[in-house]
């Protein structure tokens, strides 16, 4: 009987006074994860790789303000192209935009083998 009139509710202000989360989270958020990792998951993706060998020059980005992804800013002699890889919010890809000189094609999940080809052989940005 004392430890339902003293303990418990003991307890019950201990814990209003210092909430404890019982279910944290165990995964880091989009803002704490690095640049670098980001930037590691998504260069070994199909479309990147396929891109990066048509247009070998160029830079990449981290959006974490307007969409949260990775950007692939590309160029060759007389064009361009932007790969933009969107992330979940645990900083994993879950589809991507091409963008060639102005023309978008969306990539629904990444890995649509038929659009990779097509990049590949130069079809998808030319």
């Amino acid at each position: 009987m004392i430890i339902f009139v003293i303990v418990i509710p003991l307890i019950t202000v201990f814990w209003i006074l210092f909430p404890i989360n019982p279910f944290p989270r165990n995964v880091p958020g989009y803002d704490e994860i690095s640049d670098q990792t980001l930037i590691n998951r998504t260069k070994d993706l199909q479309e990147v790789k396929a891109l990066i060998y048509n247009y070998p020059n160029g830079s990449i980005y981290v959006d974490r303000v307007e969409h949260f992804g990775v950007e692939y800013h590309l160029y060759k002699t007389s064009d361009w192209a932007m790969l933009k890889v969107y992330l979940n919010d645990d900083g994993f890809p879950t589809s991507t935009m091409i963008t060639c000189e102005g023309a978008r094609h969306e990539l629904h999940p990444p890995g649509d083998l038929a659009q990779i080809a097509r990049i590949g052989r130069g079809h998808l940005c030319s």
